[in-house]
């Protein structure tokens, strides 16, 4: 009885590939095997490149989550820094010569956030980068919500209600330069107040979204 030439020939084995997670069926046969090796090999060599890139773009995403956490300390430092000093030299002092160059700081951080990282963002490679970035950027719109805060209730209500407003809220003044803007009719300051808190919060969740998207 002749053996069968489809089961000599084609008699197979499950090939395990270098990366460990891809199985290959490869046949015996010297021709076949030679024409479905490469593709395995090939698939080996493209996860090994997923897999570096994916280590790299983790280790991307801690390097700014650190960068990130500096700049927290940054601003927690220049903010307790601006208190001896509003009370020292004065608010119109500290509204010339911190307010403003914060508010102008803030601004060009808008200007980046709206014109570069949000369209960037679109890449899902650039997300942990842009994500950070925006995150850290709603910190100087926080910077400048307290300054601006804690300058109208330190003119409205006087420097106890400023320094009031720092101990009962944990160091942020926000609640109380509301109360003052709502008691004594300024409605302008009132609504720039509340413009600045959305703002910080919300592009804070924004860039904590888009890092998590990625």
């Amino acid at each position: 009885m002749k053996p069968n030439r489809s089961s000599s020939n084609y008699a197979a084995k499950f090939r395990k590939s270098a990366s460990g997670g891809i199985i290959a069926f490869v046949p015996s046969n010297t021709s076949e095997a030679r024409s479905t090796t490469p593709s395995v090999e090939r698939a080996s060599s493209s996860d090994l490149r997923n897999h570096r890139y994916i280590f790299k773009e983790n280790r991307m995403g801690d390097r700014f989550k650190s960068v990130g956490g500096y700049a927290v300390v940054a601003v927690f430092l220049v903010g307790l820094f601006a208190i001896p000093v509003i009370f020292l030299l004065g608010v119109t002092w500290a509204s010339k010569h911190l307010l403003q160059p914060l508010m102008m700081a803030g601004w060009i951080a808008l200007a980046i956030d709206v014109l570069a990282l949000l369209p960037l963002s679109i890449f899902k490679r650039l997300r942990g980068f842009t994500g950070v970035a925006i995150f850290i950027s709603s910190y100087i719109f926080g910077l400048v919500t307290w300054l601006l805060s804690f300058t109208i209730t330190y003119i409205l209500w006087g420097s106890w209600a400023a320094a009031l407003g720092v101990l009962l809220f944990g160091g942020t003044v926000v609640p109380f330069a509301i109360l003052a803007t709502l008691f004594n009719g300024r409605w302008y300051e009132l609504v720039t107040v509340l413009i600045l808190f959305t703002l910080t919060w919300g592009v804070r969740f924004l860039g904590f979204v888009i890092e998590e998207s990625r």
